[in-house]
């Protein structure tokens, strides 16, 4: 279910942590939240955002150890393209969404769910990219959206598969 209000990302941990501690945790096996491509943008204090979570994770691990917890590295944004992208990077400009795209992924961390990976990963196998400044970064496949962030009907059938697929090997691992 929807947890918190989009662009704190502080709040929907705290309330994860909330709902676990206040009886969710007896009903589980495996947790996880996720946040949403709004909550984190240019003006973030990513460092921040990450350090609350650590902390609440690690109490969360500490307090419920049967459960096993599932990391999930932050959702893409459809980069900008076309006529003003092209225009932006020839001024020197980031086009639109591409700091977005940008964020590090929660790396070295297991178990992880990468969606950042699901969403941008095509039919062939290949991935979505995009380019600025000499980094490349993923980007969500135009095909998986029709707003640029939330995930149409074709986009959220893949990510539940991957999903899926994740969380049974996780189990199966057990």
């Amino acid at each position: 279910g929807k947890i918190g209000k989009n662009r704190f990302p502080g709040l929907k941990t705290d309330e994860f942590a909330r709902l676990l501690e206040g009886g969710l945790a007896s009903q589980v096996d495996i947790a996880f939240h996720k946040y949403c491509f709004a909550d984190i943008d240019e003006g973030t204090d990513v460092a921040a955002v990450f350090e609350h979570y650590k902390t609440v994770m690690a109490r969360l691990k500490s307090e419920y150890p049967r459960i096993i917890f599932v990391h999930v590295t932050t959702p893409l944004m459809l980069a900008q393209s076309g006529p003003k992208a092209v225009v932006k990077k020839i001024l020197g400009r980031q086009p639109d969404h591409y700091a977005d795209n940008m964020r590090r992924e929660y790396g070295g961390r297991e178990p992880l769910f990468d969606l950042a990976a699901a969403e941008s990963s095509r039919p062939d196998g290949g991935r979505e990219t995009i380019s600025f400044g000499g980094m490349t970064s993923r980007t969500l496949l135009p095909s998986y959206t029709t707003d640029g962030g939330h995930l149409n009907e074709v986009g959220r059938k893949h990510v539940a598969t991957e999903l899926l697929v994740s969380l049974s090997d996780l189990v199966a691992q057990k």
